[in-house]
């Protein structure tokens, strides 16, 4: 529940910023951003993502992208998109020199800060932004979604181990670019969708909005999405990984 891990996040911070962990201390302080950002606070939000910023400037690695992702959402909840894609754009070229160029051992190009930053970027490009970069995204996150639900060694991750929030996300920003470009038949997109909801994904931004996504479900195809959602019954997580997989090869033969 993300009240509760902006509650915990706040009793954290201190204890973090105290014993000198500054990593973890850009971490946590995003996430109460990012509650901030949510409740409308925005003036308080834009001092802690400064802060945020501060912090980050010397860390680099993920620490970095966490700020660019702070930013980038502040900057679209207070309507300033071009500003936000900038900041999410940003945030993928540098998840990308840092991750696929860096020849780090145990990291690669499904590591979850890497998959956060694109998908992230891929839902705002389908709400506010432009078509090539948007592609762009697209093709890039397709065979990895595959890769990633089935269950590759990756990012220092086990063979079979799954973040299913992480693959929520991704299965998220797909459906919600291929409802808007028509990449797939309509019911394939929201089926992708509704995965993402059983998965979990982490709504914490206004790009990730499941109220935005139903809408534009209803749009294309009435219906569909409740539909679909009725086939996997209670089901969620771990009991639906068969059918991403289904649904993530026919992405890829797509």
């Amino acid at each position: 529940d993300h009240k509760e891990s902006a509650r915990y996040a706040r009793e954290a911070l201190p204890v973090l910023e105290r014993v000198g962990a500054e990593g973890e201390a850009v971490q946590v302080a995003a996430t109460i951003a990012t509650d901030e950002i949510e409740q409308g606070d925005l003036e308080q939000a834009a001092r802690d993502v400064e802060r945020i910023e501060e912090l980050s400037a010397a860390l680099g690695g993920p620490d970095r992208g966490a700020a660019l992702l702070t930013r980038a959402n502040l900057e679209i909840a207070r309507g300033h998109t071009e500003a936000g894609l900038s900041a999410y754009r940003k945030a993928v070229t540098r998840s990308r020199s840092e991750v696929w160029g860096a020849g780090l051992t145990g990291l690669d190009d499904i590591a979850p800060w890497t998959l956060a930053a694109e998908s992230g970027c891929l839902a705002a490009e389908a709400r506010y932004g432009d078509e090539e970069s948007g592609r762009e995204l697209f093709q890039s996150l397709r065979p990895r979604l595959h890769r990633l639900l089935a269950g590759h060694e990756g990012a220092g991750y086990p063979s079979g181990f799954l973040d299913y929030p992480v693959a929520g996300l991704v299965l998220f920003a797909l459906g919600l670019w291929a409802v808007r470009d028509d990449a797939l038949g309509a019911e394939e997109a929201i089926r992708l969708l509704v995965l993402a909801e059983r998965f979990g994904y982490p709504r914490l931004s206004g790009p990730l909005r499941w109220d935005h996504a139903v809408a534009d479900a209803e749009r294309v195809a009435p219906g569909a999405l409740a539909r679909i959602s009725a086939e996997y019954g209670d089901r969620r997580g771990a009991d639906l990984l068969d059918e991403a997989r289904t649904a993530a090869e026919r992405l890829l033969a797509g």
